[in-house]
């Protein structure tokens, strides 16, 4: 919930603390693995068959970075075989001039793929002067993941838009305030939790809360813009706020959907000492998404050294700690990062 002071630590809502983590607890699912150089995809084939192909209609494409799929280099070939009725999981192609009475003879073209490479490009930020806004977009949608440290970042409000993926309102609550982007050029009076390091200011002039969408697709929006891992992003939207955007903690120093603490305890609200972006983070959705995520971004590409205690570039779940404690992998954050992880788990945003 972002209370952390450089370098003095201050109190915590939710101090309670839990079996030391092992991380990253991730639930794992059935993974499809295409391994090598090459793909084998198999088209056409005896009517009334389906054959299911990696990657394609049966799933969504899941880019780490958030890049546009690499071009691919192809070449194929006409091959004759057999195929069992019924079968839809492979097909037994043979030289022989027939079949067995049991198979329907077929022709498939064969088609091997040798994919290209794809750098990171780095993405522009929105141009907001003409006061233009992000909004969802009907495109083909992606998850984001981790973009690796040193990647080029953030990537643009336009472009995130665009790569969202729809997702239904499940707090209509939250309506309003994800639908409040602040006017370009709005002086959000962060704080010294910001302007005290370099490194997290850099990623705090890019904030802008330029997006309007449903409370998932903005958390799905700010991952992209950062490079974080969406699914961490909504388990903590889960832990930190319930998912509601009007929810205020610390003793009215806290606001929205991932909890920015904008003055520290002994300050009046509008002081801006600690975080800052009073009023705004309160009362748009997408800012404090944005907010919250450009500090993980600097946290996780080493630019939060004040830290000490081992802290290193790279290391995500540590970063998600830091912002409940303001320290690095004390008792009190392995406790929340145990926390957040059951969420992670669970997929408790489902199931508000």
């Amino acid at each position: 919930m972002g209370k952390h002071a450089q370098p003095a630590r201050v109190t915590r809502r939710r101090p309670g603390r839990v079996s030391r983590r092992r991380y990253p607890v991730l639930a794992a699912g059935a993974v499809l693995a295409v391994v090598g150089a090459s793909a084998l995809l198999l088209g056409g084939g005896v009517p009334g068959t389906a054959l299911p192909v990696p990657g394609g209609a049966y799933g969504t494409t899941a880019l780490a970075g958030g890049e546009a799929p690499a071009a691919a280099s192809s070449s194929g070939s006409a091959v004759h075989g057999c195929v069992k009725p019924g079968s839809r999981s492979s097909v037994s192609a043979t030289g022989a001039a027939g079949c067995p009475s049991w198979a329907f003879g077929g022709t498939w073209q064969l088609q091997l793929t040798q994919p290209t490479a794809t750098a990171h490009s780095a993405a522009t930020p929105a141009d907001t002067s003409a006061g233009a806004s992000a909004s969802s977009a009907n495109g083909p949608g992606q998850f984001f993941g981790l973009a690796p440290v040193g990647t080029p970042l953030p990537r643009s409000d336009a472009y995130c838009a665009s790569r969202v993926r729809p997702m239904a309102e499940n707090v209509p609550a939250n309506a309003t305030a994800n639908h409040v982007i602040p006017p370009a050029g709005t002086d959000f009076h962060w704080g010294p939790f910001v302007t005290g390091n370099a490194g997290v200011a850099a990623n705090f002039a890019h904030v802008d809360g330029n997006f309007s969408g449903t409370t998932g697709e903005i958390l799905e929006w700010a991952a992209c813009k950062w490079g974080w891992n969406q699914d961490y992003a909504m388990a903590e939207a889960v832990r930190e706020s319930s998912w509601q955007q009007s929810e205020v903690s610390d003793n009215g120093h806290s606001f929205g959907i991932l909890q920015v603490r904008v003055s520290r305890a002994y300050d009046p609200v509008p002081a801006n000492s600690g975080w800052g972006g009073y009023p705004w983070v309160g009362q748009s959705t997408a800012l404090d998404a944005d907010a919250q995520m450009a500090y993980l971004r600097a946290c996780y590409d080493g630019d939060t050294s004040y830290f000490g205690n081992g802290y290193q570039a790279g290391d995500a779940w540590g970063c998600i700690g830091s912002w409940f404690s303001g320290d690095w992998l004390s008792g009190e954050a392995d406790g929340y990062i145990g926390r957040v992880q059951a969420v992670l788990s669970s997929q408790g945003w489902l199931k508000l």
